[in-house]
């Protein structure tokens, strides 16, 4: 089993430039990075990339940027996967990581990333934290996005399996 994190890159990456690594010292070993970067705007001058400790696997689809692609299959910890797709294909993009043993992902992103997962319902357990924090107002970023539902009856239904207090904050479990 492999633990991935599976990040959406337009925002995050570009904007925070996270290293995507276990943030735990002395940690055994650090997940396999996946990028979803539709277009490949990632570069190396990207944390993700300049970071060795790790493998990186980047998915795009069919229109990417080939000179970015060309200097970062210069780098021996990246993999890119280009899907004959314009934007990227949630199910072959997963196929394409089973063929490579990746079993297990954590999808780690924002609210676009969270939400085709949801809308495609390739997940089995959703893990929540709360901060005892009130912040928000009409624009303010959700955990995921989309048109949501009609009717109550329409939602998809979860089960909670774990909800534990992690010092000041709450830590939710739910599973399909």
């Amino acid at each position: 089993m492999v633990v991935v994190i599976f990040y959406s890159l337009l925002n995050t990456i570009i904007n925070d430039n996270p290293r995507l690594t276990c943030g735990l010292d002395g940690a055994p070993r650090q997940p396999i990075r996946v990028v979803l970067d539709t277009t490949l705007q990632i570069n190396s001058t990207y944390n993700v990339i300049k970071n060795t400790d790790t493998k990186t696997i980047i998915i795009t689809g069919s229109k990417y940027n080939s000179k970015n692609a060309e200097i970062l299959q210069q780098y021996s910890h990246v993999e890119l996967i280009h899907l004959n797709t314009p934007v990227i294909n949630l199910p072959v993009a997963l196929h394409e990581l089973g063929k490579r043993n990746i079993t297990s992902i954590l999808v780690e992103g924002g609210q676009k990333v969270h939400n085709s997962f949801i809308d495609s319902q390739l997940f089995n357990e959703i893990v929540i934290y709360i901060a005892p924090k009130l912040i928000g107002g009409a624009d303010a970023p959700a955990f995921f996005n989309g048109i949501g539902f009609d009717k109550l009856e329409q939602a998809l239904q979860l089960k909670f399996t774990e909800v534990k207090c992690m010092g000041t904050d709450i830590k939710i479990i739910a599973t399909r």
